[in-house]
């Protein structure tokens, strides 16, 4: 006798349980969506990629690379950015969102030698690290402007209360008359 497999049962499990749920996350794998991935161009001294730590001038680096998109303020650091996208969310009710986030590559320089690197994935610290190091902060890694306290509109003068049994004053605004009723 044959054994069947429950796969079409899983399937349907598994959908409608993403179903109840509202969404669905699809990874993207991290796909460039922005920018150049330059940490690929990058490797130790015995690497056979373009760009090589203790070998490499900065002249080779702005060759393979460009011109750098920030550079440290004494000039012995410079960082090259690019956005991925990790995956997108699928929702039953608003479609779909795209979860993208900014990585980074940061290259020390002794004198005019590439002496190191380092891939920043985390993008508050690579932020951090353009707003301490860079003499020109983008408003993207600018820190965030606090808030000025609410402020309070001025309370309107309350007219004094009225005497007991006398008839209240109207309330501020249109006034309206009514018109007698016209004869028959």
């Amino acid at each position: 006798m044959k054994r069947s497999r429950p796969v079409l049962p899983i399937v349907l499990v598994t959908a409608g349980a993403c179903l109840l749920v509202g969404c669905i996350y699809i990874p993207t794998f991290n796909k460039v969506v922005s920018g150049v991935d330059a940490s690929k161009k990058i490797g130790d001294a015995t690497s056979r990629k373009p760009l090589r730590v203790g070998r490499s001038t900065r002249a080779d680096v702005e060759r393979v690379l460009g011109p750098p998109r920030y550079v440290s303020a004494d000039g012995s650091a410079v960082a090259y950015t690019w956005a991925v996208q990790s995956g997108v969310w699928l929702t039953v009710c608003f479609g779909s969102m795209e979860m993208t986030s900014m990585r980074g590559v940061l290259l020390k320089f002794d004198g005019d030698v590439l002496r190191g690197y380092y891939v920043e994935k985390d993008a508050s610290r690579l932020r951090q690290w353009i707003r301490d190091n860079s003499p020109e902060t983008p408003p993207w890694a600018a820190p965030p402007t606090p808030t000025p306290p609410a402020t309070q509109t001025p309370r309107q003068p309350q007219p004094p209360p009225a005497a007991p049994g006398a008839t209240p004053p109207p309330p501020p605004g249109p006034t309206y008359e009514t018109l007698p009723k016209p004869s028959p």
